[in-house]
Formats: C-alpha cells, sequence, structure tokens
C-alpha cells in the first residue's frame, strides 16, 4: 500500500491477474485441493454470443513495483489458510469425525 500512495495520479487496475477463464480457475482450484472436480460443469453457451474478458493490465503497477500474485494462486493460498484455520479450530475428535 505504501508504494501505491508514491504514484504519479493517473489510472490503475489493482487486482490478480488471471489468464483463465472462470470454469478452468474454479477447476484448477478444486484439482489442486483434492476436491470432487465431477461436482463442476462447464457451460459454454451462456456467454458464446458476448465472451466476457474481464483480465487487467497491470503494466503501470508492475512497473512501479507492485505486483499482485495470479488469480489462481490467491485462490489456493486462501483456500489452504481457510483449511489449516478451520482444522486448528476443530478437536481431535471433530477431525477424527470429519476423517470418518
Amino acid at each position: 500500500l505504501e508504494k501505491a500512495l508514491e504514484l504519479k495520479g493517473g489510472v490503475y487496475n489493482f487486482g490478480s491477474s488471471n489468464d483463465r477463464n472462470t470454469y478452468e480457475t474454479v477447476y484448477a482450484v478444486f484439482r489442486e485441493m483434492g476436491w470432487d472436480i465431477s461436482r463442476l460443469e462447464r457451460n459454454e453457451e451462456a456467454f458464446a454470443s458476448a465472451p466476457r474478458d474481464i483480465s487487467m493490465n497491470l503494466k503501470k503497477l508492475n512497473d512501479n513495483g507492485i505486483i499482485f500474485s495470479t488469480t489462481l494462486t490467491a485462490l489456493l493460498k486462501n483456500c489452504m489458510d481457510m483449511r489449516g484455520n478451520l482444522l486448528t479450530s476443530l478437536s481431535k475428535s471433530d477431525i477424527n469425525a470429519l476423517c470418518e
């Protein structure tokens, strides 16, 4: 945040880069987390006539030393952190019940 306060005036895009669509991103998260990917359903018709691209150009920020992790990396980190926090807040018997 401190680096952002030093930027020259202008329009900057803040966020993670992503070279995948939503389905591919969620699929990758499920696969990496070991979750059941059979629950996912690809829908190639919903936006076929109007493809959506919400990718951001982060070049100006990157040129100023402000770097964000990719969407997939950030999502995986949050999922792992949440799983770790959940496991540390559960009792041993709660964890055993979940693993049955």
